[in-house]
């Protein structure tokens, strides 16, 4: 196989249950009605949008009709929510969500404003707006940690250090991910427990500790399997990540039982998520197949593992799964053909938005290049993916001066305020000794007048 990893988008977003509590709320009536509807969408969430973004609409007309205006903040928030993971309604969920931060801020309903500012970095998360993303996650971190809210906390830290892993900050994600982990321990929140070791485990995968992330990994599914009623699709994506940390390793037969189970699971689901695991686990089968140098049923995983990344979208997996398409064709005698692979996988490459996926597709055909023989083609794509390298490192360095010229100036401009502040503050000491010297040389003149009088008197 390759050298170059896949990148496993082992994401894992974690929706947490709607707890907020308002005071003088009743136990009947509208009020009752509405709190129902939301947890009704709460819980259809991650498996039917379309019906949680329907009852959230009802909730949200409910609590208007009836005043509720906390409730109806609430319930606002929970629809721009439901439009989170669509990407074709972005702009329909931040326009619900920027709505509802501004009833928030006028109800100071602090809750709902953080889980605004979630909604918003999800929304931008999925559009690859990392930098719109982090802010807003950092925002979220914010309001969290000023209300004391540790179990959310620890949420919003994963989801932080979701996106310095994919920008490349894989120091910054660890410490993200390690910080969630000790808030989510120490508020008992499972659910973020689960997704902390999960995320650290993928994370461990990129930074080549196959060992560690094995360690993460069976930690997450013990304490998923000892929940009453298991996520299936948390289930299968630990199942999966386990699958590709053993295959890292070369332990085949280690990763043959999750591949198997998360395969089982997988097929049983009909949403997105769950065929983008499918496509995942094809890719680990395909990898165990060639080891045992069972080329045609290796060929036929890796097929079937592009074309599930095809239909979900996932331009990067899709190519990573053509080009191990390409070797095992390569390797089974079958030259033109895996030219073909590899070339479909390299076209795939102008879609890419992010340069550093750029980069390793050309690397990556470089690599199979090499492989057939093709030296010239080989040379010619490698020296334009260290091109982009070379132009991202550029980058970084002037984004990294920039910075700390941003910094030198403004500690410039405070020692030049507290020297400001300091001559300011001398002067007004200079105006009143002045003061209190006029009024002194006033009183003694008035003294020695007063007393030069009474002497003239005598």
């Amino acid at each position: 196989m390759f050298p170059s990893p896949l990148r496993w988008r082992c994401c894992l977003t974690v929706l947490t249950l709607l707890t907020a509590t308002v005071g003088g709320w009743a136990q009947t009536g509208p009020a009752a009605r509405v709190q129902a509807l939301l947890a009704a969408s709460q819980r259809k969430l991650t498996t039917d949008t379309a019906a949680s973004r329907r009852t959230a609409q009802q909730a949200y007309a409910l609590a208007r009709t009836a005043g509720l205006d906390t409730l109806s903040t609430l319930a606002h928030v929970q629809l721009g929510m439901c439009g989170v993971a669509d990407t074709t309604r972005a702009n329909w969920a931040l326009a619900h969500l920027r709505a509802a931060r501004r009833s928030a801020y006028t109800q100071a309903l602090r809750s709902a404003l953080a889980r605004s500012y979630r909604g918003e970095g999800n929304v931008e998360e999925n559009r690859k707006n990392l930098a719109a993303a982090r802010t807003a996650y950092g925002t979220e971190i914010k309001l969290w940690r000023q209300m004391g809210n540790q179990k959310e906390l620890a949420t919003a830290h994963n989801n932080l250090g979701r996106i310095y892993r994919e920008e490349g900050h894989y120091s910054e994600a660890m410490q993200a991910y390690l910080q969630g982990l000790q808030l989510a321990e120490s508020s008992s929140n499972q659910s973020a427990q689960i997704a902390i070791l999960h995320n650290l485990g993928s994370l461990s995968q990129l930074l080549h500790d196959p060992a560690a992330g094995v360690e993460y990994s069976r930690r997450a599914l013990t304490l998923l399997n000892k929940q009453p009623r298991p996520d299936t699709l948390v289930l299968i994506g630990i199942h999966s990540l386990l699958s590709i940390l053993y295959v890292d390793q070369q332990q085949y037969q280690q990763a043959r039982p999750h591949l198997q189970t998360g395969i089982k699971l997988a097929r049983q689901q009909r949403s997105a998520q769950a065929l983008d695991w499918l496509g995942y686990l094809e890719y680990g089968m395909g990898d165990v197949a060639a080891s045992e140098q069972n080329y045609r049923k290796a060929e036929r995983h890796y097929l079937n593992s592009a074309n599930l990344f095809a239909r979900t979208g996932l331009i990067t997996q899709q190519g990573d799964a053509l080009y191990a398409l390409a070797e095992v064709q390569l390797q089974h005698g079958q030259r033109a053909v895996a030219l073909q692979s590899a070339r479909q996988a390299l076209a795939l490459s102008r879609q890419f938005k992010v340069p550093n996926d750029l980069a390793r597709a050309y690397a990556d055909f470089a690599q199979f290049s090499a492989k057939s023989g093709d030296f010239a083609t080989a040379y010619a794509y490698q020296s334009r993916g260290q091109a982009i390298k070379d132009s991202l490192f550029t980058a970084e360095k002037a984004e990294q001066m920039a910075e700390l010229r941003t910094r030198y100036e403004s500690e410039q401009k405070e020692a030049q305020l507290r020297q400001l502040r300091g001559e300011a503050a001398l002067q007004r000491a200079e105006a009143s000794w002045q003061r209190q010297y006029r009024n002194l040389l006033a009183g003694a003149l008035l003294v020695v007048g007063l007393l030069g009088a009474a002497s003239y008197r005598r």
